[in-house]
């Protein structure tokens, strides 16, 4: 507050996690003062295309999830097959899909990076052949390890707390649909839990991933088998450096009775049993019933505290 900087630059070191480093710069006292840009995670493409150690420490994968851009160092020596590695993990992946992905080469990182919209963005297609493809365009055009970005940008998006932006796709043999929250909802973890074991255990449902904030933390969704279960499957809530927003989506089999299925339940708000939530979330994605499925995850939202006068 006493210097005033224009800029300042944050480098964490190994042991610092960028997670919690974010909530600090974003919290209630330094919000005030800041504006956050981009994250920036610089990554060695020969690294990634090993996928030794270093690819799989807790602190390479905090980092590159709390990124808003990805990096791929070292272009001018790495060779065509370590660059096509850096490019199906970067684009097809990584999970949010990043705001930027690009390629450098002798160290020069573009400043214009450093200025880049970070925010809630729309979902990217889970029916990833496309991002693949867009991706394997961009590359050739860059001539394989070149300084543009790789695959398509995802589109900014204004979310406001409690009311979702929801994206719908598919084909015609699967539907798609992901909603993104604003960062200032919260999720209540056991419903959280049963929302998505209703998901993982409906077989139409073939494909879910999300992120998604429950109190200080924020949490990914991990599909378990475990036979002695009812339904078959365990979902496991493993902590997730990302911070931007909370999000979800789905991809679900068409049926041609579908259509003929009752997927309608009651959107209620938050105060309900568990297992009416979960059978309304796994009969509403059955059905491709998007209205009752959004109403299904908005209850798992903890209602807002009461302002005390």
């Amino acid at each position: 507050r006493r210097a005033k900087p224009d800029r300042l630059f944050i480098e964490p070191s190994g042991m610092g996690h960028p997670g919690g480093l974010f909530d600090v710069l974003s919290g209630e006292h330094l919000g005030k003062t800041l504006e956050l840009r981009a994250t920036i995670a610089l990554v060695d493409m020969t690294e990634v295309a090993q996928r030794g150690e270093l690819f799989h420490s807790e602190a390479f994968r905090d980092q590159v999830h709390c990124a808003d851009v990805v990096v791929g160092a070292r272009a001018d020596v790495a060779s065509t097959s370590d660059v096509e590695a850096f490019q199906r993990w970067a684009v097809d992946e990584l999970y949010p899909a990043k705001s930027h992905v690009t390629t450098i080469a002798h160290g020069a990182l573009p400043l214009d990076i450093l200025d880049i919209a970070c925010g809630p963005t729309a979902p990217a297609p889970l029916l990833s052949v496309h991002r693949v493809a867009a991706a394997t365009a961009a590359m050739a055009a860059g001539g394989g390890g070149g300084m543009g970005p790789l695959g398509s940008v995802p589109i900014p998006m204004v979310v406001v707390p409690g009311r979702p932006q929801r994206v719908l796709g598919g084909t015609s043999e699967f539907k798609t649909a992901g909603w993104v929250f604003s960062r200032e909802d919260v999720f209540a973890r056991p419903r959280l839990t049963a929302l998505f074991e209703a998901l993982a255990s409906e077989p139409r449902v073939k494909r879910f991933k999300g992120v998604m904030r429950v109190g200080a933390e924020w949490v990914m969704p991990i599909v378990q088998v475990e036979a002695g279960r009812a339904n078959g499957v365990r979902v496991k809530l493993e902590p997730i450096a990302y911070r931007r927003d909370s999000r979800l989506e789905v991809i679900v089999m068409v049926s041609s009775s579908a259509g003929n299925e009752e997927g309608a339940c009651n959107e209620g708000d938050g105060g309900g049993e568990e297992v009416e939530g979960t059978e309304c979330a796994a009969r509403a994605a059955a059905a491709c019933d998007w209205d009752a499925l959004e109403a299904a995850i908005k209850a798992a939202i903890r209602p807002p505290k009461a302002v005390k006068n």
